[in-house]
């Protein structure tokens, strides 16, 4: 008919906002410390984190994105009645725990033998972060449950003001711990994530 009617994308626009800048501010967190450790120090710092970084984020993202297509649609589904709801929120962190925590934890512990078999000695330093950065990883795939929660209710503000306060506390953490080196940096930064959760 030639038609077009902008309706839909009006009544959808207070809500999928929130996500885009949720989602954006998202990506700036996975790689402030990573711009913040090459300023403060040297480019090898960076590298090592960087390293160990992506190392551990495949595998919490391979656990979020298998979550997120599962979580999501029966989170909507049960929106309305509060008790199922929560029972298959229940399921879903005793799920995710029983994938997360032994991937992860199983990861950091043998992180020092697969950076050495993978990309060799000269990165061994970033098997130590690995191992930091493994406790935080372990708890990350319960935060794609805990947002599907919320936005199976329409609250992304509050998901977009989480993940906002999120990026100050880890740029405030990293300003405040750089004179301190790298290591207070990267345990900050655990640290954070961990209360995120």
């Amino acid at each position: 008919t030639w038609e077009f009617s902008l309706e839909p994308i009006r009544r959808m626009f207070r809500f999928s906002y929130k996500l885009l800048l949720s989602c954006i501010i998202n990506d700036v967190n996975n790689s402030v410390l990573n711009v913040l450790l090459g300023s403060c120090y040297s480019s090898r710092a960076a590298g090592i984190f960087n390293q160990a970084y992506q190392w551990n984020y495949k595998c919490v993202y391979l656990l979020q994105g298998m979550l997120s297509q599962v979580s999501q649609p029966v989170m909507v589904i049960a929106r309305e009645d509060r008790d199922r709801q929560l029972h298959i929120l229940r399921k879903l962190i005793r799920f995710t725990s029983f994938l997360s925590f032994p991937l992860l934890f199983g990861f950091s512990l043998v992180a020092v033998e697969f950076i050495t078999a993978t990309i060799t000695d000269q990165w061994i330093e970033s098997a130590r972060i690995i191992q930091y950065l493994g406790i935080c990883g372990a708890f990350m795939p319960l935060v794609t449950v805990f947002q599907n929660v919320l936005l199976s209710h329409g609250r992304s503000a509050v998901y977009m003001l989480s993940t906002v306060a999120l990026f100050c506390c880890i740029i405030g953490m990293a300003l405040l711990l750089a004179p301190l080196g790298m290591w207070a940096m990267v345990k900050g930064f655990v640290v954070i994530q961990l209360a995120w959760v």
